[in-house]
């Protein structure tokens, strides 16, 4: 590796499929699309943070249920880190939210979407082999991601 800075990064995020829509949270700043979720926090279970990363994010409280795979992906963040991301994604049931209605986020950098379940890859829901159609991704509702 080179001497630019570098981080490696524990991601959940959590699959909300209803009435055809997957529920998507887009970044306000640079206009990213990706899965609800966030960071794993040292000695957190996996599942655990994912339903706090919801609670902070939404307010809401939600279950993370079967484990569907990991998605890896290297990127330079705005700031200029090389970043080595490794999300794990959950399926998730939430009785609070529901298409058409709009999810009202509580953190102010992210707004939340419904994407019909086809479009993922055209909103351009990142990591992109998480949109990938063909049995891979969830559009194809595949699982490995990787």
């Amino acid at each position: 590796m080179g001497t630019q800075p570098t981080s490696t990064e524990i991601v959940v995020r959590g699959v909300l499929r209803k009435g055809g829509m997957i529920l998507a949270c887009r970044a306000k700043a640079r206009g990213h699309l990706f899965l609800p979720g966030g960071h794993l926090e040292f000695g957190e279970k996996a599942r655990e943070a994912l339903e706090r990363e919801w609670m902070e994010e939404m307010g809401v409280e939600c279950a993370a249920g079967r484990f569907l795979g990991v998605a890896e992906q290297v990127y330079r963040s705005a700031s200029g880190v090389e970043t080595h991301e490794m999300s794990l994604v959950f399926k998730v049931r939430c009785a609070a939210l529901r298409p058409p209605a709009p999810v009202e986020g509580i953190e102010g950098h992210v707004r939340f979407e419904w994407i019909p379940e086809g479009g993922l890859a055209a909103a351009g829901v990142l990591p992109a082999k998480l949109a990938g159609g063909g049995g891979e991704g969830l559009a194809g509702r595949g699982g490995g991601f990787a």
